[in-house]
Parts: C-alpha cells; structure tokens; sequence
C-alpha cells in the first residue's frame, strides 16, 4: 500500500490515516493544502514519534476541536528515535512545519535545559513539556483509581498505598540531586536519581529534606514535590507498573477472601465472574483524563495559540 496503514478508532469511528515514516520528498504546508484541496476537504498532518504517541497527541488536538488530522508516526516502536529523525528531517529541509503541517513530540529534558530552541520557538512545533507521553499516563495520582477500575473493587485503604505522598517524598529527596544534572551536566547524580527511583518503596515516607528552590526552573512547573514528571518516563512507567502490580494482586486477593466464605457453587460463580471483570491498570492509567497533570495547561496554551494562527483553515 506504498508505505501507508490504515488503522480504525473506535472513538466516534473515526478514520486516522498513519503513513510509515517520513516522505522521501519535500513536505511543507503548501502540499499538504494542495493535498486538501484536490481532495476536497481539510487536511492537517500531524508528525509523532512513534504508533504509540498517536492516540495522546490525537486526544488533545480533538479536546481542543482541531479536527481533520492525520497523525502520522516516523516509527512503529516507541524509543527507537523518532524525535531524532524529524529533528533531522526539519534541519535538512525535508520536513516545513507550517499551519497545516504539525510537529508534536516528547521534550525529554530540552524544556528544562532550553535546548532545541530553535525548534520549539516554531508555533507549529508541540512539545510535551514534562519528559514524555509516559509522564503523563503514568502519574502517581492516577494510580490507586485506575488499579480500582482495574478490578472493579472499591474502598482501598489509602494508608496502606500511600502512592502520591511516597513519589512526593521521593520528589524532595532527590530534588538537589536533580537540579545539579540538568544545571551542570552531573552524571552521577543523575545515576543517584534513577537508582532511588528504583528502590521507591510507596508504604515508606521518608522525612523530605530542606533545600533551595531553583526559581529559574520552578517557573517551568518543575517543584520539590514533583520530580516524577520530569525524569525519564520509560523509568518512570515501569516503576508505576511495578506498584500498580502490587496493588491490583492485594485488591484480588482481597476479592478472593471475601468471596471464600459462600456456597461452594456461588464461590465458583462469583470467582468466575470477578475474574472476568479484570482489566489492565495500565490501560486504565492510559483511558485516564490528564487534564489534571498541572503540565498539561502549557500544551492547551500552544493548541489555543495554533488554533488563533490557523483560525481561517480550521
């Protein structure tokens, strides 16, 4: 099919039209609109980074009622340097963002470093602000919610998972450390982070430490309670799945005592229905609303901002 794959939504089943890389020719904004007009109808491409980054990037564009866009990803697997290749695609002249011709992709740390300005400077160029698309699905305050969703369970007792004062207090512990990496370059400190991280323990609060706010960076959304959305992502996301693992595993054993102690055909009936029940955390932490995620207020900021630009094509 020259290089382009049809995928169905089944929100509102609505068509997106995912093309495998970039176009070996020169894109910009004139082709594209060329591209609508002899088809008829309004055409706003979208380049992402990966297959998993369309349906985030496509839920905030319609959220903000861009409609009309084809989200393309440069590459099927997440991680494998789609941001590299459309950064590199823009240097060289390949790819023209434009009205009708979208960027959107993970900041990893640029936001924080102010690297990659002149990319960002463009209106046409989104950005994630926090690392990445993770750090938003995988936000501790979701947590408990999507593991009850998960297992269709409520009442948790919330001393027991303690999870968004756990990442807070991990926050302020590794905050001085944090800030040295991104200000000098600090290797080991960021090595000291992401070990910490791995040892996270959500039924221990560690007392947070004193230390001196960067106000430079705080202006950036960036404070001593929440570190968690700006480190790696990928770390991040499989620390959330591990807790998220413990806790659907307690919520079903819990489910299991309480259903022991009926008729044994009742047992059998209602172990069977329970079971079939169970969903995935990790989808429900990806089906949740971000509109909370404080970050998320500067990428509705630069969708109003496009739509004011490209108000007469919208």
């Amino acid at each position: 099919m020259n290089g382009f794959q049809i995928v169905c939504c089944c929100q509102r089943t609505k068509l997106v039209i995912v093309q495998k890389g970039i176009p070996k020719q020169r894109i910009d904004t004139g082709r594209i609109e060329a591209k609508s007009f002899l088809a008829g109808k309004r055409i706003i491409e979208v380049y992402v980074e990966s297959q998993e980054d369309v349906t985030f990037w496509r839920r905030l564009f319609n959220f903000k009622n861009i409609k009309s866009i084809d989200v393309k990803p440069v590459r099927r697997i997440r991680g494998s340097n789609g941001k590299g290749e459309i950064l590199k695609s823009i240097l060289d002249g390949d790819l023209i963002p434009g009205r009708s011709l979208l960027i959107a992709i993970d900041s990893d740390y640029d936001f924080l470093k102010c690297t990659n300005l002149n990319f960002y400077n463009s209106p046409y160029i989104f950005q994630t602000y926090a690392y990445s698309i993770e750090s938003y699905y995988f936000y501790p305050e979701h947590v408990l919610e999507a593991c009850l969703n998960a297992t269709n369970t409520s009442n948790i007792p919330t001393e027991m998972f303690r999870i968004t004062e756990a990442f807070e207090s991990w926050s302020a512990k590794n905050y001085a450390n944090f800030i040295s990496f991104i200000k000098d370059g600090n290797r080991d400190c960021s090595d000291a982070v992401y070990d910490s991280l791995s040892k996270l323990d959500i039924s221990t609060l560690e007392k947070m430490p004193e230390f001196e706010i960067c106000d430079e960076l705080r202006a950036k959304g960036l404070n001593s309670l929440n570190l968690y959305l700006f480190i790696n992502g990928h770390k991040l996301e499989e620390k959330v799945k591990q807790i998220t693992k413990n806790v659907t595993a307690w919520l079903i054993n819990r489910e299991h005592r309480t259903i022991k102690g009926k008729t044994e055909e009742a047992t059998k009936n209602l172990r069977k229905q329970f079971m079939n029940s169970l969903n995935c955390p990790n989808q429900e932490l990806r089906a949740s609303d971000l509109s909370d995620v404080s970050l998320m207020q500067f990428i509705y900021k630069d969708l109003e901002q496009y739509k004011d630009l490209a108000k007469d094509i919208l």
